[in-house]
């Protein structure tokens, strides 16, 4: 068979990878993510030492998730869906392959109720040799038809193909995990080859797990175990001896880990690779994983207006079930009385409540019945959908409508008159003085009668230049275009009406970031954002100074700056 190897990688590792291969054996697991089933708003992380003492903390980018349950994977009562793969190349030696397909027959044997199995064998070809369980009699049929005679190994193609099963079958979520037996060796020539199986197993969030022949090239064994720990599994290796039982020991090491369900605020997804940060106690550093966030539980629950009561003279508390957004502009509100349209002139969030605004109306609400209704206001969700319903308001007569008190004017009146006059004489006395005394002059920046001082001194005060600057918009890879800003110290950009630059952008924050310039730099700064702010790539925490011409990303937005 061809020399092509996965062991592309540095060999120096071999020791511990034989030590980590029997350690993975007895049982011994390292702290680690195996897999995360990222269905947003869950996020189901599997993996082993995950139940230690105290609450975990989980992060997805900058949003903190809610906890839902921890628990030991085998109390779940969910079953694991394996892909199990046979190297049938003819560097398998005899004594090991037969032992294995006999350790094959026992595996079939022991799977749960739960449990759902692929069996693909791959060589100079990939086949798919028995989708779903089986009995003994007919397992034992498929694999006596199986022999090692194969002169290529066509590894990375047949993960490939099980990773792709998962779609096909609609195995989208719940644990998902890979079994490849083999020596190690690939020949790809024109087929998959590492980093592009990698890609698709991260994206798909499957593990693999590989149990390596110790008779085999040490680079051999480096190189597969680096390919199965990169995609959230890893490498046991294994003798003649253990050559019947490794299957079925590595089922029960599947079967101690843990499990950890997390929840998000909303089931939006990005279409993007999102950095999972686990926190768990006694320990300083997170676990991270990098998921793709590609799938949601639809939300069919439209927000609706839970409530709406009058506070005082023109102010109306009004509730939403969920937190929704476009809550902050006043013309998505219309409040009704006999037909006509009272409007609302400011909209505030209530710090107070949760999912709660206060409604200014432009005009005294009387009593009677009103109707209350929204448009441009939806839940914060991947459909997002808008609040439908209208509710009716009845204020009463006893309702506290507070007008502001009239008051007599003449006092105002007479008061304003007797300051005029007093400001009249003390300009006119000023100016008698001023003429006297020459005149006013500056000294070290303070105004002074210029017969006071010997020297007179002229100060000339220019004021600030503003700072132009280009800005470059792109969305969506979109041509961009071309935005000229003045900067007067400084200016907010994002989603918000009140920003001296706005973006109808929903991945925005309503003040996502500001620009400042001092005289000689200038500076970003995240506005403490959901999303956050990147510059050149890079996250940002806080402020930063930019090079002329850095791109910022924001929302949906890429924009180049120039000055």
């Amino acid at each position: 068979m061809g020399k092509r190897t996965v062991g592309v990688f540095i060999a120096a590792a071999a020791s511990l990878l034989f030590s980590f291969g029997i350690q993975a054996a007895q049982g011994e697991e390292a702290v680690r993510i195996e897999q995360i089933d990222l269905n947003a708003p869950t996020a189901t992380v599997y993996g082993y030492g995950l139940d230690g003492e105290g609450e975990a903390e989980a992060f997805l980018g900058e949003e903190r998730l809610q906890l839902l349950s921890a628990q030991p994977f085998e109390t779940t009562g969910e079953g694991i869906q394996y892909y199990l793969l046979l190297d049938v190349s003819d560097s398998m030696p005899e004594a090991y392959f037969d032992k294995i397909k006999s350790g094959i027959a026992s595996f079939y044997g022991a799977l749960g109720s739960d449990d759902r199995i692929n069996f693909i064998t791959f060589g100079q070809e990939v086949l798919v040799r028995k989708e779903g369980k089986a009995g003994p009699e007919e397992i034992a049929a498929v694999l006596s038809d199986i022999d090692n005679r194969d002169r290529r190994t066509l590894l990375f193609e047949a993960v490939s193909q099980a990773a792709g099963m998962t779609e096909k079958a609609g195995a989208g979520g719940g644990r998902r995990v890979i079994i490849a037996i083999s020596d190690g060796e690939d020949v790809a020539e024109g087929q998959k080859v590492l980093p592009e199986v990698l890609d698709e197993l991260k994206e798909k969030s499957i593990p693999v797990y590989g149990l390596c022949i110790e008779d085999t090239a040490r680079k051999n064994i480096n190189g597969f175990g680096e390919f199965t720990r990169a995609s959230g599994g890893d490498i046991t290796i294994f003798d003649e001896s253990q050559a019947e039982t490794v299957l079925s020991q590595l089922r029960e090491r599947l079967l101690r880990a843990d499990v950890m369900q997390f929840e998000a605020s909303s089931n939006r997804i990005s279409n993007q690779y999102e950095t999972f940060s686990l926190y768990l106690s006694g320990r300083e550093m997170p676990l991270t994983y990098e998921v793709f966030s590609g799938r949601w539980i639809p939300d069919t629950n439209p927000p609706v207006i839970l409530s709406a009561r009058q506070l005082e003279g023109r102010k109306l508390e009004v509730t939403f079930s969920e937190a929704v957004t476009g809550f902050e502009t006043a013309a998505n509100y219309s409040i009704r009385k006999d037909g006509n349209v009272i409007p609302i002139s400011a909209v505030a969030q209530s710090e107070e409540k949760e999912n709660t605004v206060i409604l200014t109306a432009a005009e005294a609400l009387e009593a009677g019945t009103y109707t209350l209704s929204c448009s441009n206001i939806c839940d914060d969700s991947q459909e997002a959908n808008p609040v439908e319903n209208t509710l009716s308001i009845t204020l009463n007569a006893s309702d506290p409508v507070i007008e502001p008190e009239e008051r007599p004017i003449w006092p105002f009146i007479l008061l304003a008159v007797l300051l005029a006059g007093a400001l009249l004489a003390a300009v006119f006395v000023f100016y008698r003085k001023l003429k006297k005394n020459r005149g006013v002059v500056f000294v070290e920046g303070k105004p002074v009668l210029a017969s006071s001082v010997d020297i007179r001194q002229h100060v000339a005060v220019v004021p600030a230049q503003k700072k132009k600057a280009e800005l470059f918009v792109s969305s969506g890879g979109k041509k961009p275009v071309r935005l000229e800003v003045a900067i007067d110290k400084s200016i907010i950009i994002g989603r918000s009406s009140i920003c001296d630059v706005f973006f109808d952008d929903k991945r925005m924050s309503r003040q996502h970031f500001a620009l400042e310039w001092d005289g000689k730099d200038m500076y970003i700064t995240d506005l403490d954002t959901t999303n956050g702010t990147a510059v050149d790539g890079v996250k940002i925490n806080g402020k930063r100074r930019l090079d002329n011409g850095a791109q910022i990303a924001a929302g949906s937005e890429e924009i180049r700056i120039k000055w």
